[in-house]
């Protein structure tokens, strides 16, 4: 704002000397006056004019002076506001990572040690693998990997109803296989 105010004075003054001074073409010095009488005026003229550039360059020199200080200002400021960004993100991504090492910590003590033990479907998929032939159909294998499955409760049910089919009518026994598959996975 004192900025403006600087600038406003300095078109202002500016101005004026222009109106008084530059705006009028010199006057030719009349002949009929004393050479005495036209030094006092012409010294009058010449200490405005004086004058007026010295405010002018003392105006010029705030303005300059309140430029600079805005400009260091504004740099500062940008500096503050660029530091609080750094430190608001460093802040979050300690955050996040204080959630993700809360996370793990919370997995591993609900799941100790799940990767380590050796998991027995390796006798269950073998047996699937059987149930899941005609030579080898097994309604109980089937049954009890229906229920371990991931399957919805639709598909659970449709699944069970394949095996009692098959139960109950051995020629489409190799259909409910090639259905259970699907539903199931190859075993």
């Amino acid at each position: 704002m004192r900025a403006i105010v600087i600038l406003a004075v300095i078109a202002a003054i500016a101005a004026v000397a222009w109106i008084v001074f530059g705006g009028q073409e010199p006057a030719t010095p009349e002949v009929t006056a004393p050479a005495a009488q036209a030094t006092p005026e012409a010294a009058e003229t010449e200490t405005a004019v004086e004058e007026t550039q010295d405010a002018v360059e003392d105006v010029a020199d705030e303005a300059t002076t309140a430029v600079e200080e805005l400009q260091e200002q504004a740099t500062e400021a940008i500096q503050d506001a660029e530091d609080r960004v750094n430190d608001a993100v460093e802040g979050a991504l300690e955050n996040v990572n204080e959630a993700v090492d809360d996370a793990s910590d919370a997995l591993e003590s609900v799941v100790p040690d799940a990767l380590d033990q050796e998991t027995p479907q390796s006798e269950t998929t073998g047996s699937l693998a059987e149930a899941l032939s005609v030579e080898g159909f097994d309604a109980e294998v089937l049954r009890q990997s229906i229920a371990d499955s991931d399957l919805g409760v639709v598909q659970s049910q449709l699944a069970e109803g394949l095996v009692v089919q098959a139960e109950e009518n051995p020629e489409l026994i190799q259909e409910v296989v090639d259905q259970l598959r699907e539903l199931l996975g190859p075993g």
